[in-house]
């Protein structure tokens, strides 16, 4: 499952250079990856999670809790926007 997300600015309003971040994890049996870029004007977020098995054997359950919990907290990170000139 891909989401891919742009916002373009309103006038008056600034996109900050240093809002570029990467996360992500590939445990086997499933990834996820995310990209937040600033480019121009625009704020474009894309995520990608993939699931390569359908069942977990027991011994991956600890990472499957970790996959769960950073796709959560990356899911809830903010970006603020400035106005333009701060």
């Amino acid at each position: 499952m891909r989401w891919d997300y742009a916002a373009a600015r309103r006038p008056g309003k600034g996109i900050p250079s240093n809002g570029d971040t990467k996360a992500g994890a590939d445990f086997g049996f499933a990834s996820y990856h995310s990209k937040t870029e600033a480019n121009g004007n625009k704020l474009r977020y894309t995520r990608t999670f993939e699931v390569r098995e359908v069942t977990v054997p027991l011994a991956q359950v600890d990472n499957l809790k970790k996959l769960y919990r950073m796709t959560a907290s990356d899911e809830r990170n903010t970006a603020v926007i400035k106005p333009a000139g701060n």
